[in-house]
């Protein structure tokens, strides 16, 4: 989404992660978008001993799990558990789309 510019005096707020901008003549609405870096705090705040990398385009994000947590889980449950990290975000719009690929320390060893 672009910004479209507006007139003075102009309000700018946030609700629900989105940034909302109101003028006399217009409005604006757009997403706020999270960096990549931020997504991975997020996620290694809630799950220990946990490697995170993430990309981003705008709200969309990918990103790959290296932890000896995901043992012994199965595909779904690996998800949920980075889903369960993420999901107040997604519920609210910051993120809009996301791809999860998870492994265990020895798996990520076996495809580098």
């Amino acid at each position: 989404m672009k910004a479209i510019p507006v007139s003075c005096p102009t309000l700018l707020f946030i609700n629900n992660g989105f940034l909302k901008s109101e003028s006399e003549t217009e409005t604006y609405i757009g997403v706020l978008s999270m960096q990549a870096t931020e997504v991975e705090n997020i996620i290694k705040q809630q799950i220990e001993n946990i490697e995170v990398k993430v990309q981003s385009d705008g709200s969309h994000y990918q990103v790959i799990a290296i932890g000896d947590v995901f043992a012994g889980l199965s595909p779904v449950k690996k998800q949920q558990l980075i889903y369960g990290c993420l999901n107040s975000y997604i519920l609210d719009g910051t993120i809009h789309a996301v791809i999860i690929k998870t492994y265990t320390p020895e798996e990520w060893a076996s495809i580098r």
